[in-house]
């Protein structure tokens, strides 16, 4: 058996190949959202309480400022979750070192509760994505290009206002990317969203995954958050 010529007529070679944007690799990046189970947490004494504020603190308060990438931690607003822990690092062996560090052994009950949780969620964000009738990646190079300037065009407005990161997760995860945005005025994330849900890359191709909003705490406020008082602005 010889291998099939892919230059004779009627084949494609590589030039046929639609052309690809290359992407830029840059920190690996982890969100890790918690709820509190507030009534064992009721529970505790005071000072088993300020004991493990205390230890989060001393843990947390490093990583805010690490050199091989920083750790922050939010409030989140809604019923979605509590916590959010953002880790930025270097490396997926630095990230998973993070993940790995909340202590739940592998394929204990509460392992397999939180991955059931999140397989369930899963599966119901990515059922609307099944049977789409238009690919993006179908669109010519030069049409794709047109659309993302247009919609650049949007967020540019807010350039004083909002600050983004864009994180790429094509073959790492379900969905293709991320955007965290960071505001002193949560109501400048409802204007530019609102505003970009009608430009042509959005109406048409978008399928927006699950929004979390927080307020940014220092590791030090942590135990007041869990005790039921807002954090400091």
């Amino acid at each position: 058996m010889h291998e099939p010529d892919l230059e004779s007529p009627g084949r494609l070679s590589v030039g046929d190949l639609p052309a690809v944007p290359l992407t830029l690799e840059g920190a690996g990046v982890l969100h890790q959202m918690m709820r509190v189970r507030r009534a064992e947490w009721k529970a505790l004494s005071q000072e088993r309480r300020d004991h493990i504020a205390a230890q989060a603190a001393a843990t947390l308060g490093p990583m805010e400022q690490a050199a091989e990438g920083q750790t922050a931690v939010y409030s989140v607003l809604g019923h979605k979750a509590d916590l959010l822990f953002l880790h930025f690092r270097r490396s997926f062996d630095r990230l998973s070192a993070t993940e790995s560090e909340r202590g739940i052994r592998p394929h204990s009950p509460e392992w397999d509760r939180e991955v059931e949780e999140v397989l369930g969620y899963e599966r119901k964000a990515m059922a609307p994505r099944r049977g789409e009738s238009r690919n993006w990646y179908q669109a010519p190079l030069n049409e794709r290009q047109r659309m993302t300037h247009e919609h650049s065009l949007v967020g540019r407005r807010y350039a004083g206002e909002v600050k983004q990161i864009i994180s790429g997760s094509i073959g790492l995860d379900d969905w293709e990317w991320g955007v965290d945005l960071f505001a002193d005025d949560p109501v400048a994330f409802k204007k530019l969203i609102y505003e970009m849900r009608f430009d042509e890359v959005s109406a048409v191709y978008a399928q927006f995954g699950p929004f979390w909003v927080g307020i940014r705490l220092a590791a030090t406020e942590l135990g007041n958050v869990l005790s039921g008082h807002r954090p400091a602005r």
